[in-house]
């Protein structure tokens, strides 16, 4: 009963050790606020700096957190509780972050789709978070999803709102649609509203899928707490500022571009440019007009960008940093990058997880090639296992081992797999073969 202390169940979901979560709290690893409370933070500190631009709108903190708390309070209409998880499948849209920090503020719990997924992977992750809402386009590029949310709905009795983003005509398969419920304004009673369901810190914050061997995803349940900390020390580790503009090219539904992207924007108070295209000339040309200062990306997609014909073309000289995770950096790429890009290159390593490490900005060249630095979060244990799960010593290869403040306590409703990944004092094993 102890350990219900320091995390809101949802059916499945593993609580944090009681001793591991008294320790990370006692000495500050966790902030005890939720990703509600860093959001409204931000709107305070900074209500007339402009937080967020897309294809559609342009809009400073205060009217950001306008929309934030309007969506809020039309998801507790229609019937959103504490602890209801939503499926959240939109592209990089700022309705994306509307909905994910609405979420965040009432207790509902997003689980985040990329939009690529189709009905195999809806079907499953709705089934096995018990989603009863979800948040979706009709049609996305090639993507129609109204061809399968019938499908959806089939396989999962509990769905029961459909609510739909920037849709055309109406359709009887949603159930709402998220600009009539950011229609009404805001009174003084709906704001003790939301002041009530605020959640707690150690409260399951979103659940991310994660691929597996099989290709079928896996849940991993963030709280606030352990979220939180991946987020600050991401931050802090690409010496980020209130003064940056973040250009987010990855897709909000995946991690790179949640943490890195998004919250690490909003935590430090900066600018998020939001971008839904991968074209080497939109990204360029949002680049100049935008001074972006910071790009998280994918190295295969940075490669294009450097050797983009025209990119003399474009004034890039705002740019200060980038950082390329998600697969191998090759050090002729991180050459072009520094020479043609002008920018410092962060080279980094991370998961859904909780682990990221990173190269700093100081870090010599044979470092931000040859490594993916340090874990950002000063307080992750690492560790390099053999195959009977004993510690390696230094310069040997073996399996990537972690623990700490910013990692997930395990899977959703995957017992015999958290067996499995977890050594007996607690540390997650990877599957990765590196070495220190």
């Amino acid at each position: 009963m102890a350990t219900k202390k320091f995390h809101k169940s949802i059916d499945g979901s593993t609580p944090y050790g009681l001793e591991a979560a008294e320790k990370y709290t006692r000495l500050g690893w966790w902030r005890g606020i939720t990703l509600g409370n860093m959001f409204d933070k931000a709107a305070e500190l900074y209500p007339d700096k402009e937080a967020i631009v897309d294809d559609r709108v342009r809009l400073t903190y205060s009217q950001l957190r306008e929309k934030v708390d309007r969506l809020a309070i039309g998801f507790i209409k229609i019937g959103i509780e504490p602890t209801d998880r939503v499926l959240l499948q939109l592209p990089n849209w700022a309705e994306f972050v509307y909905s994910f920090f609405a979420l965040q503020k009432i207790g509902g719990i997003p689980v985040l789709l990329i939009p690529g997924y189709a009905q195999l992977e809806v079907s499953h992750l709705c089934q096995l978070t018990e989603a009863n809402a979800w948040i979706v386009p009709d049609v996305y590029r090639k993507i129609d999803y109204l061809s399968f949310i019938s499908e959806v709905k089939q396989t999962n009795s509990q769905l029961a709102h459909v609510i739909s983003v920037r849709t055309s005509s109406e359709n009887s398969q949603f159930t709402a649609s998220l600009e009539r419920l950011m229609e009404r304004e805001l009174n003084t009673d709906d704001k003790s509203k939301l002041a009530a369901r605020m959640p707690e810190a150690t409260d399951v914050s979103f659940v991310l899928p994660s691929g597996g061997t099989t290709g079928i995803p896996k849940g991993i349940p963030r709280t606030h707490n352990d979220y939180l900390c991946n987020i600050e020390y991401v931050a802090r580790a690409g010496e980020m500022s209130n003064d940056d503009i973040w250009i987010v090219v990855a897709p909000v539904g995946h991690n790179q571009g949640l943490l890195v992207g998004v919250s690490g924007c909003i935590f430090m108070g900066g600018k998020l440019v939001l971008l839904d295209s991968t074209r080497p000339e939109d990204i360029c040309n949002t680049i100049q007009s935008e001074k972006v200062t910071f790009m998280p990306i994918v190295p295969s997609l940075l490669r294009r960008i450097a050797n983009f014909e025209t990119l003399e073309d474009y004034n890039l000289s705002s740019l200060k940093s980038v950082s390329a995770g998600g697969e191998a950096s090759s050090p002729e790429l991180i050459r072009q990058v520094n020479q043609k890009l002008g920018c410092k290159y962060i080279n980094e390593f991370g998961m859904s997880e909780g682990l990221i490490c990173r190269t700093r900005l100081n870090d010599d060249f044979g470092i931000v090639c040859n490594t993916v630095g340090k874990p950002c979060c000063p307080y992750d244990e690492v560790r390099i296992l053999d195959e009977e799960g004993k510690e390696l010593p230094v310069k040997t290869d073996g399996e990537l081992s972690a623990k700490g403040p910013s990692m997930f306590a395990g899977y959703l409703k995957n017992p015999e797999e958290n067996r499995r990944v977890f050594t007996a004092d607690g540390f997650f094993k990877t599957g990765d073969l590196a070495r220190i």
